[in-house]
């Protein structure tokens, strides 16, 4: 697995059709105000999603350079030379 697949979305067959359903009924709502509210409470809902899963993926990065940083200070040392 690279460095970013776990980034990648790759829903199944049965969540894909699962969103779809759910993404059609607004279009078929009888209520104009409902359909509104709704897209504000999802724009809203999107937003702080977004920052929580950019605050999440900063905060791996983080881990991710602590692991490397150990990794690298308990790896023995060679000189320069000796690299090839």
């Amino acid at each position: 697995m690279g460095w970013a697949d776990w980034m990648v979305v790759r829903p199944s067959v049965e969540e894909d059709l699962a969103i779809e359903k759910a993404a059609r009924v607004p279009l078929h709502h009888h209520d104009a105000d409902d359909v509104r509210k709704l897209c504000s409470n999802l724009v809203r809902h999107s937003w702080l999603q977004d920052m929580m899963i950019r605050q999440a993926v900063g905060r791996i990065i983080e881990l991710e350079a602590i692991v490397m940083a150990n990794d690298r200070a308990a790896a023995p040392r060679r000189p320069w030379w000796r690299w090839w």
